[in-house]
């Protein structure tokens, strides 16, 4: 299962990044592992990354995932660990999608006398590569 929330933006700043993660952390404790972005917003956030780097120069935007291939990758300053970029071409102009990947944890049903069920409560849990 995919868990994703959007935010749409007119001008995109590390600063407007950064609060939308520290308000997805403050009232739903929700650590975001991918940001899935359109070709052009993923272009805008290279380069807004390009000159944090030469201003601050405390990030490595590329780094090796798993199957030793490169990747882009965002830096969450309030959890400290960073987004994963996805470009996904369909996806609207201007409109950031952070997304983690779940899996169900268990599923706990209650069933009436009659046998219908009544409740189904699902937990998931963070998938880990």
């Amino acid at each position: 299962m995919i868990a994703m929330v959007s935010k749409r933006y007119n001008t995109i700043t590390d600063e407007f990044i950064q609060q939308w993660l520290y308000d997805l952390y403050e009232k739903y404790m929700v650590q975001p592992e991918y940001l899935l972005v359109s070709q052009a917003t993923s272009d805008e956030i290279h380069y807004m990354l390009m000159e944090e780097m030469y201003s601050h120069g405390y990030i490595r935007i590329y780094a090796d995932n798993e199957q030793g291939e490169r990747e882009e990758r965002y830096p969450n300053k309030i959890t400290y660990q960073p987004l994963r970029i996805v470009v996904f071409p369909g996806l609207p102009e201007k409109t950031l999608f952070s997304a983690s990947m779940l899996t169900m944890a268990n599923e706990h049903s209650t069933i009436d006398a009659l046998g219908n069920i009544t409740t189904v409560t699902r937990k998931y849990k963070r998938l880990r590569w």
